[in-house]
């Protein structure tokens, strides 16, 4: 376990990665530019305005129905609960969330308050907090956070424990970002899939007879649809979101890690991910869209509701645009032509990562507010509660474990969104194939594996010597 210098430390660098518009519609695309040696990172949007308001202020969003009662113990009246998380794409989540945790508020007599933010700002105020010793008594947290402030956080293992069957089983990726030494540093929330989403139109047009299953028949389709110039969107910058949950896959897809079983030996430089580089540069040689090199998570977004590509990876928040599902914008009139497929089969597995949330107390709290903030995780977690705040984002979460797969919801849904439904069974956390450290989150916040693939596709460097860098650097990472 690290030091908390240390994890303040690599916690800041963490926060200059920021989480953009990969989970909601776009603003402006980037021009076309010529790729830099690494495609630079991406100027970020500006921050969404902070929402503090007491939980359950009024809105038109629907509303929960009657809250279950609670058991909660009755020392807990009077305790003060601030939970921080971020600005949700689904317009009525937050305002949903607010008004249950406002309803518990109620039965316990517990002084709740949500604040949502830009997702960009969490890991600065959580380091804030643990700085400061003060602040929300129930952190969001992101991918591997826990791991980098598991000594700020406190020991959840009985809660995760008692929560965990009323899910099933846990999703691997959000119960490995949870537990940190075989402790859960923070409790499994939600997980956010991605999938290819593509145009079948001009697929068909192109003579791409089915979505393809392995990465030989991806790379057909991305020379076919180039062809009729819609080519396939794929960014090679640094974001936090649609090049990390690309690369990161394809790597492990072709048998390459990052680091051996122990978690620590360094494991990168290897014949299986040389070629999962070299593939990517057979993609982007081949036909993908050379605007996408710069791209931050939003270019991808505006460009395929702008009818310029014909498929991208990304969260089903284009699909909600396009279909006119996001409550902001009409339907396109090719929604109907949109659907969905997984990244496809490597050689040695299928496998995806995707945007991953938990949720941890800090070691500050006390008292009263720790035993009521662990009680509202508690009463939240409940199917009784979560399902509603899950059926209600349509597919756009895929919540925290395989029951949710069963919901009623999913065969509501329209036939697209269908492949979400058992996406989180594929998803892997960071660090494989050893488990998940610090200096794991600090890997993918310096873009180290990204940068390895973008070296060798956009600029042209030997995807051996991409390879052997990306090496090196982790080497440093890991010794420190």
């Amino acid at each position: 376990m690290t030091t908390r210098r240390e994890f303040l430390t690599r916690a800041l660098g963490g926060s200059a990665v920021l989480l953009a518009a990969a989970c909601g519609p776009s603003a402006t695309q980037p021009a076309p530019t010529t790729a830099p040696a690494v495609p630079a990172a991406p100027t970020s949007a500006p921050a969404a305005k902070p929402t503090t308001a007491p939980a359950g202020a009024a809105t038109s969003a629907p509303q929960p129905t009657a809250a279950a009662k609670t058991t909660a113990p009755a020392n807990i009246s009077g305790a003060e609960v601030t939970l921080l998380q971020w600005n949700h794409f689904i317009p009525t989540a937050d305002p949903f969330f607010k008004q249950q945790a406002a309803d518990w508020g109620k039965q316990t007599g517990v002084n709740i308050t949500v604040e949502t933010i830009n997702a960009n700002d969490l890991t600065p105020r959580f380091t804030a907090a643990i700085q400061g010793q003060s602040g929300p008594t129930i952190f969001q947290m992101q991918y591997l956070a826990p791991h980098s402030f598991a000594e700020g956080l406190y020991d959840l293992s009985d809660l995760a424990e008692e929560i965990q069957p009323k899910f099933g089983k846990f999703y691997a990726q959000v119960n490995t970002s949870a537990t940190v030494d075989g402790k859960y540093r923070a409790v499994p929330y939600s997980i956010f899939g991605n999938a290819v989403v593509y145009r079948k139109d001009y697929f068909q047009q192109a003579g791409v007879a089915k979505t393809p299953e392995t990465w030989d028949e991806f790379h057909d389709a991305v020379k076919k649809m180039a062809a009729i110039n819609k080519p396939i969107g794929q960014t090679f910058a640094q974001t936090f979101g649609d090049a990390p949950t690309f690369f990161y896959p394809l790597m492990w897809s072709f048998g390459g890690k990052e680091v051996q079983d122990d978690g620590k030996t360094i494991a990168i430089n290897s014949k299986e991910t040389i070629d999962a580089v070299k593939f990517a540069k057979v993609l982007w040689d081949d036909g993908l869209d050379h605007r996408a090199a710069s791209w931050d998570d939003s270019g991808n977004n505006t460009a395929f509701l702008a009818d310029e590509i014909s498929a991208t990876l990304n969260g089903a928040s284009i699909y909600f645009v396009g279909a006119g599902l996001d409550g902001k914008n009409p339907a396109k009139p090719w929604a109907e032509q949109m659907d969905h497929f997984l990244l496809p089969k490597g050689t040695a597995a299928q496998v995806a990562w995707f945007l991953d949330h938990t949720h941890g107390i800090p070691t500050y709290v006390k008292g009263k507010s720790l035993d009521a903030s662990k009680e509202f995780i508690r009463w939240f977690m409940d199917p009784a509660q979560y399902d509603q705040w899950f059926e209600l984002q349509k597919g756009y979460s895929v919540g925290a474990g395989d029951r949710l797969e069963q919901s009623k919801m999913w065969d509501s849904l329209p036939k697209a969104l269908q492949p979400f439904r058992s996406a989180g069974k594929i998803a892997r956390a960071l660090g494989y194939s050893g488990q998940p450290t610090a200096h794991t989150n600090e890997v993918f916040a310096k873009y180290v594996i990204v940068n390895m693939f973008a070296r060798a596709a956009v600029q042209g460097m030997a995807p051996e010597e991409s390879v052997a860098q990306a090496e090196a650097e982790m080497k440093q990472i890991y010794s420190s």
